[in-house]
């Protein structure tokens, strides 16, 4: 019942909040537990002793569940989640997350064909999140500004030759220099930017082993 589901709550919140440094406390939940944990009446106290438990084990979930779970969270905390799963049954979870992961195992490869990114086995995903997923974040904002940056000068030029122009309309720069201003002069540093760019190092521990 929902009574015995508070008390298990409260109890998992008081644990955390007994515990000393060095230990870690495992919430475990089943389907039947969830529904109520997902209730509107026990919502927000799972919202925040899920926040607060070192980590979290649902077992005996349905597809519509682990979707449920991974939205209310993403509401609830205004965060993006990340899903990783292997089979069919991971589906609705990963498309429900801002970001799938997809690991294509024996249950076949219906989750890497619905996630955003698939990778063959579960020891990838760290380079996936540490190396991939920083450099792709670095290079994009970097190649965006300077595509935005180089645009903003050649408009700013414009403009201030307007004003000694009277607002006529004449151009500074010959038509073909506007044309190909985009596509032949300034396309080649936002490009190399989104394929090369690094900010640091791939491997910045002793080991490279353990990247």
């Amino acid at each position: 019942t929902i009574s015995i589901v508070r008390k298990q709550l409260m109890a998992v919140k008081s644990a955390v909040e007994r515990c000393e440094e060095g230990q870690r406390v495992l919430m475990v939940l089943d389907g039947a537990a969830l529904d109520f944990c997902l209730s509107p009446d026990l919502f927000d106290l799972f919202l925040e002793v899920s926040q607060v438990v070192h980590a979290a084990v649902g077992c005996r979930l349905t597809p519509l569940q682990k979707a449920k779970v991974v939205k209310l969270f993403q509401d609830g905390t205004k965060c993006s989640a990340l899903a990783i799963g292997d089979g069919s049954n991971d589906v609705s979870m990963l498309m429900e997350a801002r970001v799938g992961v997809g690991i294509v195992g024996l249950e076949g490869a219906q989750a890497a064909r619905s996630a955003d990114f698939a990778i063959p086995r579960f020891k990838h995903l760290k380079r996936l999140c540490a190396v991939h997923g920083r450099y792709a974040l670095y290079r994009n904002s970097t190649a965006i500004l300077v595509s935005s940056y180089k645009n903003i000068i050649l408009s700013t030029c414009i403009f201030y030759f307007s004003l000694y122009t009277g607002y006529s309309g004449y151009s500074n720069y010959d038509g073909w220099l506007l044309t190909f201003f985009n596509v032949v002069f300034t396309s080649f540093p936002p490009l190399a930017i989104g394929f090369w760019d690094k900010d640091c190092l791939l491997y910045t521990s002793p080991s490279p082993r353990d990247s």
